[in-house]
């Protein structure tokens, strides 16, 4: 779906994260693919493991997520970053939010479909109850007054060959049953990593998360 075949609600929604914001998302998800098709092309055993399977998830979501880190992030990123224990197992979420919106990462199984539910996704889809704006008091300001409450994100994804497939902007609703929203970011992602992908930027962090992901590897 392009932005001309949105309708004005649905561009409002989507524009809860501003088009910058949302291009700082797509360097991070390009910059971790890429370095995860580097480390399989330069490393070819890996692959032969019967065991590779069991990493093979885990180690793009770590390369993807590892970016949001404190000691990686820019000092201008323009989202808060929340990194959380979820489970008994140490598992951490992670969560970034600015006075609008909160969102979450997450691989699923097509592009019409949410993430497995969680207590902590759960948690968070329950401003979501109406895609209508609905309100809550801020009181932890010292002049308490009535604003939005946040809506939950899920930005899903999935990757395919070593391809981002498709990258979806879905508002589950409060049970998490169904995508009150569901718009595609595919196509506006590859437009912006035409344009950026060639970037000194972009290719150093792309050695950066490279080269500490070969060190974990070697490392076990």
């Amino acid at each position: 779906m392009t932005k001309n075949e949105m309708t004005l609600e649905e561009m409002k929604y989507l524009n809860m994260i501003s088009t910058e914001t949302r291009g700082k998302i797509y360097q991070m998800l390009y910059v971790g693919i890429t370095a995860y098709n580097m480390l399989m092309k330069e490393n070819p055993d890996l692959k032969k493991s019967k065991f590779f399977i069991n990493i093979k998830s885990r180690l793009l979501t770590f390369l993807i997520y590892r970016q949001f880190d404190e000691d990686m992030l820019s000092e201008a990123f323009p989202l808060k970053v929340d990194i959380d224990k979820v489970n008994k197992f140490g598992y951490n979420s992670l969560m970034l939010s600015n006075n609008k919106v909160k969102i979450s990462l997450a691989k699923t199984k097509n592009k019409l479909s949410l993430p497995n539910k969680s207590k902590y996704r759960l948690k968070h889809c329950r401003d979501n109850y109406s895609i209508e704006t609905q309100f809550k008091f801020n009181f932890e300001s010292d002049d308490p007054k009535i604003i939005p409450a946040q809506k939950y994100v899920i930005l899903g994804f999935k990757v395919r060959h070593g391809e981002l497939e498709y990258l979806n902007y879905m508002i589950p609703d409060s049970s998490m049953e169904q995508a009150i929203l569901n718009l595609s970011l595919t196509d506006e992602y590859y437009r912006f990593i035409l344009d950026t992908k060639e970037e000194p930027e972009t290719e150093e962090r792309i050695a950066t998360i490279k080269t500490q992901a070969e060190k974990l590897i070697n490392k076990g």
